[in-house]
């Protein structure tokens, strides 16, 4: 069994940016969209207003691991994952 961190290619935290209240930013996953069974529910995705660049660093490719960690604060404990 390998520990997370010697398996993880590039850890990334999420990026919120600002309330988006015409609904054409960019969609952002919330553990809301975590399911069960640990994939990705598409159905209730928000838009938020993120900055391009940034947003393109953090774009998701197939089969990259989720790992929500609640509160957003390093001493939080892991509360939802789930596989892209």
């Amino acid at each position: 069994m390998s520990k997370l961190n010697e398996i993880i290619e590039k850890p990334l935290s999420g990026e919120w940016g600002e309330e988006d209240e015409v609904g054409t930013g960019i969609p952002v996953l919330r553990t809301t969209n975590f399911t069960n069974e640990g994939v990705v529910n598409y159905s209730n995705v928000v838009t938020r207003k993120i900055d391009p660049r940034k947003a393109k660093e953090k774009y998701l490719v197939k089969g990259d691991i989720i790992i929500e960690k609640s509160g957003g604060e390093s001493c939080s404990t892991s509360r939802e994952s789930c596989i892209f």
